[in-house]
């Protein structure tokens, strides 16, 4: 009988051991899953002030257009739209606590996009050539699943509730080196379509000098723009802006988004002034 006691005694003591350290995981996953779920949330609202920023640059686009004033060269027209970046990240609150990063993003970026346009680089995934280097092979992996279902839809809320799936899988599977960078992507790439499909006949506006008749519409590619839009975030972010700030699942403030938004800024609207460009002069 003794002996029957002790054997279940052990026998308990194992079950409780066992289910302590069970809750115990339990709730480290658990914080994991949150820390990712409250950095997707941070990084939504930095895709939304990305939206701002398309806004801004356009109104004062549309402004230069009415005053007559011509722009003459493409060199030109990228010092403007660069300075117009500049302004709007000077004065909007998100960048407040880090101007001067945000700032410096702003010319890094354009920098890139200057040797980029010497070079004649194309984009051919979600990332430039140049970030590349940068990239881990299970980044690449992730972004080139999110590019697919960019380039291969045009319906906005297909395109959401796409990345919103592959989001849930990262969140679940994805590694601490993976998923600062890959949700930034994903938040980004659920917002920067809305504005790109939306707005896309306003931008071919700027091509005219009469908007009243005569206007082609249907060429602007809005899709390139969100595909540019998410493989500049990648390069601000693959700069230490975002994965720098997010070691270890620790919330992002401002200033760890900063490289990934301004990156994102400077690449998209930089394509559709450029193709606003083309259309005028080719």
């Amino acid at each position: 009988m003794k002996k029957i006691v002790i054997i279940t005694t052990l026998i308990l003591i194992a079950a409780i051991v066992a289910i302590f350290f069970s809750c115990k995981k339990e709730n480290k996953d658990q914080l994991v899953d949150t820390s990712r779920q409250k950095f997707a949330k941070q990084m939504h609202e930095s895709a939304k002030v990305h939206n701002e920023a398309m806004e801004y640059v356009l109104e004062r686009l549309l402004e230069i257009k009415s005053e007559k004033n011509k722009i003459r060269t493409e060199d030109e027209m990228l010092v403007i739209v660069e300075n117009l970046c500049l302004d709007f990240v000077k004065s909007h609150p998100f960048f407040k606590s880090d101007i001067e990063k945000a700032s410096k993003g702003i010319k890094i970026a354009f920098n890139s996009i200057k040797k980029r346009n010497q070079l004649r680089s194309e984009r051919t995934n979600l990332w430039f050539n140049e970030d590349e280097q940068f990239l881990s092979e299970s980044q690449k992996e992730w972004l080139t699943l999110v590019n697919e279902v960019l380039t291969n839809n045009n319906n906005i809320e297909q395109i959401c509730n796409e990345l919103e799936q592959i989001k849930v899988r990262v969140i679940n599977e994805g590694s601490e080196d993976d998923y600062a960078i890959i949700i930034a992507v994903i938040e980004l790439g659920k917002e920067s379509p809305k504005y790109w499909f939306y707005n896309q006949t306003f931008w071919e506006e700027l091509a005219y000098e009469d908007t009243g008749g005569g206007i082609c519409y249907g060429w602007f590619n809005w899709n390139d723009c969100a595909g540019d839009d998410l493989a500049g975030g990648v390069g601000g972010a693959v700069g230490g802006a975002v994965v720098g700030g997010m070691a270890g699942g620790v919330g992002a403030g401002p200033g760890a988004a900063a490289g990934f938004v301004t990156g994102a800024v400077a690449a998209s609207v930089t394509n559709a002034t450029k193709q606003v460009w083309n259309k005028i002069f080719n």
